[in-house]
Order: structure tokens, then sequence, then C-alpha cells
């Protein structure tokens, strides 16, 4: 017997108004913006908890399996919510107190088939945060000055302490 996909619109907001998932809610009275914890894997406060938004889609889409990595599930539903039209308002990711991410709802008069210009920064961004690698936002890594060899009185700029992959 076949498994039919759950749209993600009307699934996502079943989850939403159901208040299951702790830190999943509506952040305005109009319903057009909610909340997501986005916790990064590796900090020492994360825990089951903060995944269940992301696994529990990767268990009604199939993009990933109940016992899989908690990484993908949440990059898988990162990708539904862009691929249906979903922007991201508020990336807190990086508070230490409550880190999150704030969504609007997709147009109701928006197509299907959504503009991806622009996301592949954006893509490449994610994929750093997901391997645990400090993004240009994140600061999480301060530059390696004292490994470095430069000439004297050369300092670098924050600009040149980047890597690029």
């Amino acid at each position: 017997m076949s498994h039919s996909r759950p749209l993600l619109i009307p699934w996502l907001r079943a989850q939403i108004d159901s208040e299951r998932y702790p830190g999943v809610h509506w952040t305005n009275p109009e319903r057009t913006e909610f909340c997501v914890p986005w916790k990064h894997a590796l900090r020492q406060d994360s825990s089951d908890v903060d995944i269940l938004i992301f696994k529990a889609w990767a268990e009604v889409s199939g993009n990933g399996r109940a016992h899989g990595d908690s990484s993908v599930w949440k990059r898988n539903f990162r990708s539904a919510l862009r691929a249906k039209g979903f922007k991201m308002v508020s990336d807190s990711k990086n508070d230490s107190a409550n880190p999150h991410k704030v969504f609007h709802w997709p147009d109701e008069l928006a197509s299907g088939a959504n503009s991806s210009a622009g996301s592949q920064d954006q893509d490449d961004l994610d994929l750093l945060e997901d391997i645990g690698l400090p993004t240009p936002e994140s600061h999480a890594i301060p530059c390696l000055d004292d490994l470095l060899y430069l000439p004297e009185g050369k300092e670098l700029e924050p600009s040149e302490c980047i890597l690029y992959l």
C-alpha cells in the first residue's frame, strides 16, 4: 500500500496550531509568522526536544528516517519551507538564551514555482552551519593570527580572517 506525502502547508499549520512542539508557535495574531527553535546540535544544552518538529516532518514526508541524522531533518525542513515560499524574517539562531528563527507564511497568491534566485548563497551558508563550521555572521571561531606568518607591522582585518571553502 502506497503512503502519500502530506502537503507541507496544511501539515505545518496543523502542527503549529496543536502546540505539541515546544517553541513552535505563532508570533502574531494574524497567524502569518511563526517561530521554530533553531539550536545547533553541538550546543551543551541541546536535547531531543529541540528537533521534534524536524523529526516529525522527516517521518511524514519520507525525507528522512526516524532514526536518522537530525541535521538532515533540519536541512530538509528548511528546504521544504523555501520550496513553498516561506520567508525567514528573523534569524536568532545564535541567541544564547533562545536560539530560533521566525518565518513568514507564503502569500496565498504566490505560485507553487517560487524563484530560487539568491538561494545558492544561503544554501552554502546553511551547509557550513549544518556541519558545524562558522558562518560569517556566527563569529564562532576567532581569527588565528598567531598561526599565520605576517610581516612585522601588518595586521589582519576581520574580513581577512574568513576561510572560504
